[in-house]
């Protein structure tokens, strides 16, 4: 580049026109727009001071005192490395200071070997400029090199240099405009070679170091992880202290570096901030890894061999069971041995571990199970053994379960009844998935969790704010009884940028979400509340409490019957009828921990538990068919998805929880 980059630049040449070139990184329409003024920005309004006691070998503290701008102020909006990012350089300085590299004097035969380090995305210069003094403290020769893409920063790095370096080594350390990219980077190196600074083709740098770098989409990872792979000598690391909570996850960077042919390894980890070292792969490193792929492979190729051996037995086992099952369907050929031989009882006990849909297809087998006469009788040797063992079965049931299923036990098959009490029996699963933004966690159904299309997008300050949600509903339909269920929440450390909501809704198995509002579904949004009410059947009751949830931010109850009321002029829309009420006993919860619900039919109430403790009776008046719901919404700006992709909301099916013990305090009593 034409200008003087180095620290010990005179006021004079801070007068200077500086040809570096805007990029993006604050206004993605500037391209290639020439900056000329060095009065783009006011004096920077903030000092920035961090201390290392006796980081020098001679005993002294580093101070480093970088000029900025306040967070959120006007100049950081428009250029976010005008500020200290405190929380994620702080982890990497901590870091750097004990770091073997760079704490060892330098000696030997090592003595004029130069030392190279490069920061990239510098911002004010912090962890460029405290490895530089180190560095300089162990005896190092060193050239260091701190960059940025915005001009912005680049003229305030300038000065921070300037003003935080006082030693003969001035000269060692200067500061250069970088873009990321493969050809980028190749031409960087030219441009140092052309500018005298160094012969980079035969010693790269040793040391690459970034903060903070990665706050967008994906196939900006590529551009970084390109050029360290061009920058970075063979023998070289580049440590990146990168915060999670930008939503782009450390396996994406790993993932990545080993098509770089880097290695990442996991140095520290604070909370959601990760330290972590890349290193290229040596020709020998790759060599010893193929060598052990292809041990693997040999191990699996034995593995498929033992398998396809297991196989011809099974198939061979199979074959002669189906042998056995024709012997088993004819009428006087059947063993006296093994079917004749057993008792009534001893048969039912053998039986009941077969599902619910075998025992039709093993009525119709033989004519001791059945036959074609497993059709309810008025004797009672017209009604087939499998019957007997199906109603068996349902006779052993708990009270509370034969209170669920009271609606069917008039009139309803055997089979029927032993079917819906062992749907009753499995564990709760989130069947139904509304909304763009979420799936099941490793193809467990109880658990769900948010999947943000917007991963990864940093959003500006100002970016307008809008709600996401979805919505997931257990397909069991419940009618009579008591219900409880229970929510457990993690991840979720506040509500304040989320809503979150745990309730019931009227069965939506027959409901087909029109695709142009796919991306939000809640059932107390009015863009859905016609379709929803259309389903409406007998088995509703008439009960018009048809969606009612606990809102977790605050604990009301928010219910809807779907209809809508009528605005009070032309000039007023309708609007759809949604309550909100206090009740006795609400309390908010916070984001992480439990949930119950216990819906009971005998009462028409909904009660609400948190952390297993009862607070009170939410809501009256329910009848007919429900389902247990969820929804989420997410607070994101435009381009921005928060924590909530660690959300994670598990559903359970639990026992009754009358013996739970009301808090002892005084509630206040709501009127």
């Amino acid at each position: 580049m034409e200008e003087d980059n180095h620290s010990s630049s005179s006021e004079e040449k801070d007068d200077e026109e500086v040809p570096w070139y805007d990029y993006l990184v604050r206004r993605p329409n500037d391209i290639d727009i020439k900056l000329r003024s060095k009065d783009q920005l006011p004096a920077p309004t903030e000092v920035f001071t961090s201390t290392y006691p006796k980081a020098q070998r001679d005993g002294k503290d580093i101070k480093l005192m970088l000029k900025g701008y306040r967070m959120g102020s006007d100049q950081t909006m428009v250029s976010s490395g005008l500020t200290e990012w405190k929380a994620t350089s702080d982890v990497l300085c901590n870091y750097l200071l004990n770091d073997d590299d760079i704490k060892r004097e330098r000696t030997g035969e090592f003595e004029q070997k130069e030392f190279r380090m490069l920061e990239l995305g510098s911002g004010l210069g912090k962890c460029g400029l405290l490895v530089h003094l180190l560095l300089q403290s162990n005896g190092y020769m060193n050239a260091t090199i701190l960059t940025d893409g915005d001009t912005n920063v680049l003229r305030l790095l300038q000065k921070n240099i300037s003003f935080n370096t006082f030693s003969d080594h001035d000269n060692d350390i200067s500061c250069e405009q970088l873009k990321w990219g493969k050809d980028e980077a190749e031409e960087f190196l030219s441009q140092l070679e052309d500018d005298g600074i160094s012969d980079y083709n035969n010693q790269r740098f040793d040391l690459i170091l970034g903060s903070d770098l990665l706050y967008t989409e994906r196939k900006n990872i590529y551009l970084l992880m390109n050029t360290v792979a061009v920058l970075l000598d063979l023998g070289g690391k580049f440590i990146l202290a990168h915060n999670e909570e930008h939503s782009i996850p450390v396996e994406w960077l790993k993932e990545i570096a080993i098509q770089k042919n880097m290695f990442c390894e996991v140095l520290k980890q604070e909370g959601q901030i990760y330290l972590l070292c890349f290193r290229k792969l040596a020709l020998y490193k790759v060599n010893s890894m193929a060598e052990r792929l292809y041990d693997k492979i040999a191990e699996l190729e034995s593995k498929v061999r033992t398998l396809e051996v297991n196989q011809a037995y099974a198939e061979d086992k199979i074959l002669r069971l189906d042998e056995r099952c024709t012997v088993l369907r004819g009428d006087d050929d059947l063993p006296k041995s093994i079917l004749l031989s057993l008792d009534e009882d001893n048969l039912a006990s053998i039986l009941s571990f077969l599902e619910p849909q075998d025992f039709a297809q093993m009525a119709s087998t033989c004519k001791r199970f059945g036959l074609r006469k497993h059709a309810i009788g008025t004797e009672e040797e017209h009604v087939s053994l499998m019957k007997k063992i199906a109603y068996k079965i349902y006779e052993g049931a708990s009270t509370g379960e034969k209170e669920a299923l009271s609606l069917y036990q008039a009139g309803y098959s055997p089979f029927f009844l032993h079917n819906e009490l062992n749907r009753l029996r499995k564990p709760l699963k989130f069947d139904q998935l509304f909304g763009r933004d979420i799936q099941h966690v490793f193809g467990d159904r109880s658990i769900i969790k948010p999947t943000p299309r917007h991963a990864g997008i940093k959003a500006a300050p100002h970016a307008r704010r809008t709600i996401h949600a979805f919505t997931a509903v257990s397909d069991h339909v419940m009618r009579a009884g008591k219900h409880y269920v229970t929510f457990t929440s993690s991840g979720l450390d506040s509500l304040d940028d989320h809503l979150l909501w745990f309730g019931v809704v009227r069965p939506l198995k027959q409901f087909t979400p029109d695709s142009s509002f796919s991306a939000l579904f809640t059932p107390f949004s009015e863009n859905w509340a016609d379709d929803l009410r259309e389903l409406q059947c007998p088995e509703w009751g008439d009960s018009n409490i048809h969606s009612c949830v606990y809102r977790a931010r605050d604990g009301q109850c928010k219910s809807t019957d779907w209809v809508f009321e009528e605005g009070n002029d032309d000039e007023h829309e309708d609007t759809l009828n949604v309550t909100n009420e206090a009740w006795q006993g609400m309390q908010m919860f916070e984001g992480c921990g439990k949930i119950g619900l216990l819906l009971d039919y005998d009462e028409g109430t909904l009660t609400v538990y948190k952390n297993d403790i009862k607070l009170g009776i939410m809501k009256e008046g329910l009848s007919g068919a429900y389902c247990w719901m969820v929804t989420v919404g997410m607070d994101w700006g435009d381009a921005m998805f928060t924590s909530a992709s660690k959300a994670r909301i598990k559903i359970e099916r639990g026992p009754h929880p009358e013996d739970y013990k009301v808090p002892q305090e005084k509630r206040p009593r709501i009127e």
